[in-house]
Order: C-alpha cells, then sequence, then structure tokens
C-alpha cells in the first residue's frame, strides 16, 4: 500500500486456489457480483449492480496488462473504469496494481510511477493536463508501454501535448458506468481532438436527434449504443439490481460518428445550457478558453441573473504568467477582459461569458470530472 499509509492485509494467491468454494457464491451467473457508483457529476451518484456474467472478459481492449506490468489508476476502485484497471485486469492478467490510500495528487503520482518502475497508466485528461506540470514528468511517461485516459473529452491543447511525448502509447477510452466501454483508440491516428475511435467489436452505436429519429453520418446528436445489459443506477442498495438485457442504451452524451465509423465526442448533452432562446454547448466555449496559455483550468456555465435573465459565466484556473514566481493572480481583471474579449471575437454573442469568476481548482468528484451541480449550487448563492 503507497502513500505512507500502513500495509494492508494481504493474502497469497495460493490459499485462494486451495480453499473450497463458498455454496453461495454463484460463478457466472445472475446473481449481483458487484455495485459501482455512477460519476455524479450532474446529481447524486447512484449504484449500479453488475452480475458474474457481466465481468467476463472486462479486461480492456488494447490492454498491455500481464506478468511484469506495473498499473497506477487515478480512478477510485468504486468507479467502474478504476476497478477494471486496479482489480479486475490485475486479477485476470496477473500484472501489479500501485494503490494508493490517500489520492494521489500529480506530485504524488510521479513519485509512485518512479518508485514502483510504472509501465501501464490510467488518468483523466484533466489529471494528465496537471500532472505535465510536474518535474521529472518526462521521465515516468517515458517508461509507460501504455497510458490510457477517459471520463472526460481529451482537448485538443491536451492532446497537443500528449501526443508527442507519448505517440501511440496513448489511449483514449470511451464509456460509462452504465453500459461499459464504448468506444477505444488511439488519438495519434486522428487529426480532431475530439475522435476516440471506433465502437468495441460486435457493439452497434447510432446518433439520435431530440425526436429519436437517427442522423446521418457527421451529424452531432444523442449517442445510442446497444447492449446485451445496461445496469440502470439506483438510489441505494436494496433497490438494485436493475438490469435491461438487448436494449438501446441512450448515454446522454453529444456525438457523432463519422464516415469511417469513429465516434466523435464533445460532452454531455444534459450540460447544454439555453441562453437567448439558444442551445448552448459549454464544451465549446471550454475548449477555445483552455487554449488560451494563462488558463490552467476552465468551466463555462449559465447564471441567473437579477434581472431575470441568463448568460454565461466562466470559472477559471489561471496558469502563472511568464516570468512570474509560480504563482497565479487570484483576480486577474485583465486577464478576465481578455479572455471575454477572445470568445467575443470567435463565437456567436450568446456563448460569450458574462463575467470570470476565479478559483483555485475547478470541484472534481473521485474520478476526476468537474462537479457541475457544485458550480450551479455556487451561481445560485452569489
Amino acid at each position: 500500500m503507497a502513500g505512507g499509509a500502513a500495509p494492508a492485509p494481504t493474502t497469497e494467491v495460493g490459499p485462494l486456489v486451495a480453499g473450497e468454494p463458498d455454496g453461495a457464491f454463484a460463478p457466472g451467473g445472475d446473481a449481483a457480483a458487484l455495485a459501482v457508483f455512477t460519476s455524479g457529476t450532474t446529481g447524486a451518484p447512484k449504484l449500479c449492480f453488475y452480475r458474474h456474467r457481466d465481468l467476463r472478459g472486462a479486461r480492456p481492449l488494447g490492454s498491455v496488462g500481464g506478468p511484469g506490468t506495473v498499473v497506477l489508476s487515478l480512478s477510485r476502485m468504486y468507479f467502474l473504469r478504476g476497478l477494471i484497471a486496479s482489480v479486475l485486469t490485475t486479477l485476470e492478467a496477473g500484472q501489479t496494481a500501485v494503490l494508493s490510500r490517500p489520492r494521489a495528487t500529480p506530485a504524488a503520482a510521479v513519485e509512485l510511477m518512479r518508485r514502483h518502475g510504472v509501465t501501464a497508466l490510467f488518468a483523466q485528461p484533466s489529471f494528465l493536463a496537471r500532472l505535465l506540470l510536474e518535474p521529472g514528468h518526462a521521465e515516468v511517461l517515458g517508461r509507460l508501454r501504455r497510458a490510457s485516459c477517459g471520463g472526460e473529452v481529451l482537448t485538443a491543447r491536451l492532446r497537443g501535448q500528449l501526443v508527442p511525448i507519448l505517440g501511440d502509447r496513448l489511449q483514449n477510452d470511451y464509456g460509462m458506468t452504465e453500459a461499459g466501454v464504448i468506444a477505444v483508440g488511439r488519438p495519434a491516428d486522428y487529426d480532431v481532438a475530439s475522435a476516440v475511435g471506433p465502437p468495441l467489436p460486435g457493439r452497434e452505436v447510432r446518433v439520435v436527434d431530440a425526436d429519436g429519429r437517427e442522423l446521418p453520418a457527421g451529424s452531432r446528436g444523442e449517442l445510442h449504443i446497444r447492449v446485451p445489459s445496461a445496469h440502470r443506477g439506483v438510489a441505494r442498495g436494496g433497490l438494485g439490481p436493475d438490469i435491461l438485457t438487448d436494449v438501446w442504451w441512450p448515454t446522454g452524451d453529444l456525438a457523432s460518428v463519422d464516415d469511417q465509423g469513429v465516434v466523435h465526442a464533445f460532452g454531455r448533452l444534459d450540460d447544454v445550457e439555453v441562453i437567448g432562446g439558444q442551445n448552448v454547448v459549454p464544451g465549446e466555449i471550454e475548449r477555445l478558453l483552455e487554449g488560451h496559455p494563462r488558463v490552467r483550468e476552465v468551466a463555462v456555465g449559465a447564471v441567473r441573473r437579477p434581472a431575470g435573465d441568463s448568460s454565461m459565466r466562466a470559472y477559471v484556473v489561471a496558469a502563472p504568467a511568464p516570468g512570474s514566481a509560480g504563482t497565479a493572480a487570484v483576480h486577474d481583471e485583465a486577464l478576465g477582459v481578455e479572455l471575454i474579449e477572445l470568445v467575443r471575437s470567435t463565437l456567436s454573442w450568446y456563448k460569450v461569458p458574462h463575467d470570470v469568476v476565479w478559483l483555485e481548482a475547478l470541484p472534481r468528484n473521485g474520478n476526476g470530472k468537474v462537479l457541475r451541480r457544485e458550480l450551479r449550487a455556487r451561481a445560485e448563492r452569489t
């Protein structure tokens, strides 16, 4: 157990293999095996139950796991992707998993990777962005055989930073707790950051409009995926499992599928704001602002103003100015004006933030996703 905590109790594989199986255990059947949390970015997290049969072949496509592989997952094990990386793939492939009881900071992750010789990494794009700011990141990233990212849209700026370092060792995973992995690809294979990769073999996908009509290739809409089982979230354990079989599952994601069958992801549909009667996708504004050298992180959302109208607000974590002592100004009025003008000169009027709020860090869950519900609650209080 890394991170300075006392060693956790452990056992060897031999006694487990030699022991008699528990008579109440139903291998490979319909009995519930485990429950994992949804991300809870827009509401309270829910529990999704998985049966024993659902865990067959849990090893991700393109995995390099096996004896000699040392993996570190920055996604916690109560989320599906963290559980797969740290536990299920480890048990199936015989790899070594590095676990940290405290939530690892980027600096701690660099130290863990160096100390344990990590060769496979899973992290959210936002964590990788902060990792690149840490001394020693080039050394530990250079040792990796595979770096997988997921849980968020990979921005153009971060893709431009990671691909020169990792090349085809960088893998983009796209999926969801309720339906599992949807698509996997290598960012180095594509020219645009929105491209994830083709759907997993045997999985059908389609993009539909608000009325459920299937859209042609290249059109943006909600992505639906046909899955053998979908795991609906429940508020508490006593209400589960709630599983549908052989269904078209609505992901709630804004996406497209191009002529080559590659899935492009643009963000959550429930993040879409309505300003002046127009739909606004926050990700479009965020990607523009993230391209500014003084912006480390940003999220945007609608705010109801005292007059009763709504307009956009940008929540910004600033990067230090060139030549500064390494700390960013908490309130930089000139930078705020510059960011608003950047959006005004590029996008439609209803997408322009009315103001900028400076934060030391964006609120995130244990899986690294921005907690937009906390930003909305903050806006209601101010």
